[in-house]
């Protein structure tokens, strides 16, 4: 029997609310490229000095693995100016959480997340795009798809000398291996200002251990909020 498969878009919308909550402008868009059926999620907004409207958000192919980043820019009525995405079809790229896009020292925005080719095994993944939506950079870390791992940014941090710190987590995928056995460890990595590493950690203090949050405690310190969760336990902390 032959399925028919149509695009569908779940649309992002993006509403600007005066003072006074009244809606001054409404606009929705979504990834409506490729094939099969995509799923648009906001991920996090920044208004820039001349008004305008950076707005990250991602699409995710339901039907196939598949994800793409992408950056919108709107005018201050709502009018989009761009829409760049990046990814491919057969491969798997998301955010790694909303709030996850930090403007840089240069005017830029540097976003992390997570490829893969599945959207089951993933990498680490870290993206920087200047104020036009025009990429800089983009840099995997990990594993880069090897079989039966998970890992995954949260949040970056810009150094003072324009390296970055990014935190996020890194384990075994729970498709593969049996719960007991994930063990995913808090994944730390230090890079220069191009995000290229510098070095890699891992802290492994309970059974499951992420970072969700990083920023400068002082100026040769970091500090990140995260949670730990123990096996069997039904409490995190």
């Amino acid at each position: 029997m032959k399925t028919a498969l149509a695009l569908v878009c779940a649309i992002v919308a993006l509403v600007q609310v005066s003072i006074a909550q009244v809606s001054t402008f409404q606009s929705s868009f979504g990834y409506t490229g490729g094939n099969g059926l995509w799923l648009d999620n906001a991920g996090d907004v920044r208004q820039l000095l001349d008004s305008n409207i950076i707005v990250l958000s991602f699409s995710t192919g339901i039907d196939a693995g598949r994800g793409r980043v992408i950056i919108n820019k709107f005018s201050p009525t709502g009018e989009q100016i761009f829409e760049n995405d990046y990814g491919k079809d057969s491969t798997f790229y998301a955010i790694g959480q909303a709030g996850t896009m930090v403007r840089s020292y240069d005017g830029g925005f540097i976003v992390a997340g997570q490829g893969g080719k599945n959207g089951i095994d993933t990498w680490a993944a870290l993206w920087k795009f200047n104020i036009d939506g025009d990429s800089i950079f983009e840099r995997n870390y990990g594993s880069l798809g090897e079989s039966d791992s998970i890992e995954i940014l949260y949040a970056v941090a810009e150094l003072p000398d324009s390296g970055l710190a990014l935190v996020g987590v890194s384990g075994l995928n729970q498709d593969s291996f049996p719960i007991s056995e994930l063990n995913p460890n808090l994944y730390l990595i230090r890079t220069d200002k191009n995000g290229y590493p510098l070095w890699k950690k891992t802290y492994d203090r309970s059974f499951d251990d992420e970072g969700l949050h990083i920023a400068m405690f002082d100026s040769s310190h970091l500090i990140i909020a995260g949670y730990k969760h123990a096996y069997n336990s039904a409490v995190d902390t």
